[in-house]
């Protein structure tokens, strides 16, 4: 079976503005309560997000806007045997941040774990 694990990466000049879309919309799934107790709503999620700094978001992603930093990032979880990652931005601008991954990061990271 396949072993997938979903990243939160902002791939950014403005590395404030994007970790705070992360503390805006996706705190609450740096809960680790999310995952193991019974939090059910999106409210209860937002509730204990709000508990989420700068710090934690900083620890446990990547919000860079250096593209060697997301492919460093991806391969610790490759190394630890995932074949399928998917990349989770918050910033609003989905748009660029597919079209920047897709062409700095993406191919970099293909390339290193074909080795």
């Amino acid at each position: 079976m396949p072993k997938m694990v979903e990243v939160n990466v902002e791939y950014t000049q403005n590395t404030e503005t994007a970790i705070q879309y992360q503390q805006r919309y996706w705190a609450g799934t740096y809960i680790p309560a999310l995952f193991d107790q019974k939090i059910y709503t999106p409210q209860m999620s937002a509730e204990n997000g709000q508990a989420v700094g700068a710090d934690t978001i900083k620890k446990s992603s990547c919000v860079s806007p250096n593209a060697e930093d997301h492919v460093t990032f991806a391969m610790q979880y490759i190394e630890l045997g995932f074949d399928h990652l998917f990349f989770h931005s918050a910033h609003p601008d989905q748009r660029a941040f597919l079209e920047g991954y897709g062409r700095d990061v993406l191919p970099q990271i293909r390339r290193r774990s074909e080795r």
